[in-house]
């Protein structure tokens, strides 16, 4: 089932894409007004005067307008996602107090994912968006996401998220607008993204310099025959069970399997019977992390 969904805020936005890469279908029905705000504070930031416009200010303007076009480009040539004029200007508003620069692109970008039918574009959009949005390198921002993943939805994530990492071309254009503002800072000033806690000094800009994203993650398949020890659910619902795989005690989901496999297993447990499973292992340098159950076949006689 399709729900509609209206985003009036980034954590809207942020909920979107959770629930998309939770394999949820969603339709964006309507986009409010969502801006992106820098906080400059500190030093020459204090008591700015908004009537003027200084080089450092307008290395940022210059910076954020350049990297709009190189986003539209990519997705243009590398993601085929047309519809947003990559010729429009960004406008920006100067607030008083700590000095506040506030960008109007985010809409230019997200319209076009109303009248978007492929998930795995309105995905990608979405995390290019939030990943200019936070303080974060782009680098960064997808590790984290990585480890926000559903397992129910993994197969089609992890092929979005590949997409995103190896284009460096996509890693400079989201980076250098944070680059950019962190060199314009001095000892006493920073910078502050959207609602985030997380200040960015001149010290920072070593952060936006691009990195390789190494994907140590690897899948593999593992059948055979298992001895079922136990079983739980967790407190965020998910069914697991407990067995020996690969010498070490583990505890594996059944969330992928119904009701009456789980039932299965659990009369294998009781009869202390093996039974027969196929289970998807998905390990990080190497090492096990998580494993689920994706099918489950016939008991076996006891040894």
């Amino acid at each position: 089932m399709t729900e509609n969904v209206i985003i009036n805020t980034i954590d809207d936005l942020v909920d979107v894409q959770r629930r998309l890469f939770n394999g949820e279908n969603v339709n964006i029905e309507q986009i409010g007004n969502l801006t992106h705000t820098i906080k400059l504070s500190g030093g020459r930031f204090e008591n700015y005067d908004v009537s003027y416009i200084n080089a450092d200010i307008a290395k940022i303007v210059l910076s954020y307008q350049d990297s709009f076009y190189r986003m539209i480009s990519i997705l243009e040539k590398d993601f085929d996602i047309k519809g947003i004029d990559k010729n429009q200007l960004i406008n920006f508003k100067l607030e008083h107090g700590s000095l506040e620069v506030v960008a109007d692109f985010i809409n230019k970008i997200l319209e076009v994912v109303k009248d978007m039918e492929s998930k795995d574009k309105k995905q990608i959009i979405i995390t290019m968006v939030l990943s200019v949005l936070v303080y974060m390198s782009f680098s960064a921002y997808i590790s984290h996401l990585k480890d926000t993943q559903n397992i129910e939805a993994e197969r089609e994530n992890r092929q979005i998220i590949a997409k995103l990492a190896s284009n460096k071309d996509l890693q400079n254009a989201i980076n250098a607008p944070k680059a950019t503002t962190a060199s314009i800072l001095k000892d006493d000033e920073n910078a502050t993204f959207n609602t985030a806690e997380h200040q960015i000094n001149h010290i920072n800009k070593q952060d936006y310099d691009f990195k390789e994203i190494i994907d140590t993650t690897t899948i593999r398949d593992i059948e055979g025959n298992f001895k079922i020890l136990g079983y739980e659910i967790s407190n965020n619902g998910s069914k697991k069970f407990k067995t020996i795989v690969e010498g070490k005690t583990r505890w594996i989901l059944a969330n992928l399997i119904d009701a009456e496999a789980r039932m299965r297993l659990a009369t294998a447990s009781i009869n202390e019977r093996e039974i027969r499973l196929s289970l998807r292992a998905v390990s990080e340098y190497n090492n096990i992390t998580e494993i689920t159950i994706l099918e489950v076949g016939t008991q076996q006689n006891a040894n």
